[in-house]
């Protein structure tokens, strides 16, 4: 089974917490993440937040944050990232293939 990346992602609704996501096998879909911002991901439930979403290297979609790990030196940030099979499973529904246009 070959390993799921996100291609592109974009902010759909940050008060909803809906992502639009296109992922390398082709697809794209809408993503419902409210259920999921719980724990760690909690402080996405602020709108600015959510709305800094970017994709990293290796095609997971990732938010940088002030969040600490139990135990970490106050200076030493994380990033919360969700892995692209999660959001294939979340909460949402499939999204049209974009046209590209003819230039």
């Amino acid at each position: 089974m070959a390993i799921l990346h996100v291609t592109e992602v974009e902010v759909a609704s940050a008060e909803n917490y809906e992502l639009n996501v296109r992922f390398d096998d082709g697809t794209r879909r809408r993503v419902r993440l409210g259920a999921l911002l719980e724990g760690c991901f909690a402080p996405l439930r602020d709108p600015e937040r959510f709305a800094e979403v970017y994709v990293a290297a290796p095609g997971v979609p990732t938010w940088p944050t002030t969040v600490k790990p139990e135990g970490a030196p106050d200076e030493e940030a994380m990033e919360l990232d969700l892995a692209p099979e999660a959001l294939k499973e979340a909460p949402g529904e499939e999204l049209p293939q974009r046209s590209v246009s003819a230039a």
